[in-house]
């Protein structure tokens, strides 16, 4: 099957398209080490005319030399969704001095665009959105206003669930919800605010999904729906709640980050690029540095 991923490098106006068939779940390995190596890793592959639809795409980059803008997204990651995909963000961010690095929250659809490749042409028509199943205890933050008042509870899903529209808010009402500020278990993956009275509603995720912004908008016709992107925060502030989330400390982030980067030395993707001394040397002085390890 392989775990596909696709490059744009843009360059004097100019975007040439790369593919790689085994990296998409190491894109954020293959990139994090900065624009040198990623430019030398990605230029291997050979340029190739293969663009990868919503589905096939386990990873993406555009690497746009003439603004030095990096966006991505893919690779496994560091097992701690938002939270430790921010706290990566900002140690890569180090790495790519001089240049910004951005999460291109609608995958492949913010590839594209990017690109200047047509953004249909990577969408997928014989997607099957997932509807939510509303039970408790999973990965969904549901936070509901309804008469004024507003409560929340977890429910499983992912985020093409809203692409079932307003059909679905009947069902969220029958719910039996909290309003203990609490929220346990894990962390949420992606969060849901409803305002029946306003007829408002307010979405993030923690990953990345295609033309979400606009699927969702299609789908909920006479409301007004507003893409949060990852911005977790402002559903907190629109509830009201004063709600607690299950926030992973700050060692258990460095303890993922750091496992996750060390691993880059056993990926045949990555164990090429650059001087994997001075890798070593630089993860050495990230755990002094963090307290993971006694000097």
């Amino acid at each position: 099957m392989g775990d596909r991923a696709n490059f744009v490098v843009i360059r004097d106006g100019k975007s040439t398209l790369y593919h790689d068939s085994w990296c998409g779940r190491d894109v954020d390995l293959v990139l994090f080490w900065g624009p040198r190596d990623a430019r030398d890793f990605i230029e291997t592959r050979g340029p190739n005319d293969e663009w990868l639809n919503e589905t096939w795409a386990d990873g993406a980059a555009v690497y746009d030399e003439d603004h030095r803008v990096l966006t991505w997204f893919g690779g496994d990651g560091v097992g701690l969704g938002l939270v430790g995909r921010r706290a990566y963000l900002d140690l890569m961010r180090t790495q790519w001095p001089g240049w910004e690095v951005r999460w291109a929250h609608q995958g492949m659809t913010d590839i594209a665009r990017l690109a200047g490749h047509p953004v249909e042409a990577i969408l997928d028509p014989r997607r099957d959105p997932y509807p939510f199943a509303l039970k408790s205890g999973g990965d969904a933050l549901l936070t509901l206003t309804v008469g004024g008042r507003a409560a929340w509870r977890r429910i499983s899903g992912w985020v093409d669930g809203l692409e079932e529209g307003p059909a679905v808010v009947p069902r969220l009402l029958e719910l039996h919800r909290d309003i203990a500020p609490l929220v346990t278990g894990r962390m949420p993956a992606l969060g849901l605010h409803v305002d029946v009275d306003r007829h408002t509603l307010h979405y993030w995720h923690d990953d990345s999904a295609a033309a979400i912004e606009a699927r969702v908008a299609a789908a909920w016709p006479g409301w007004e729906t507003v893409y949060l992107r990852d911005d977790v925060e402002s559903q907190l502030r629109l509830s009201g709640l004063g709600l607690l989330l299950p926030w992973p400390s700050e060692r258990d982030v460095h303890t993922a980050l750091l496992a996750r980067l060390e691993g880059a030395t056993t990926v045949p993707a990555v164990s090429f690029i650059g001087d994997a001394d001075a890798r070593q040397r630089f993860l050495s002085r990230l755990a002094v540095s963090w307290g993971l390890v006694e000097v």
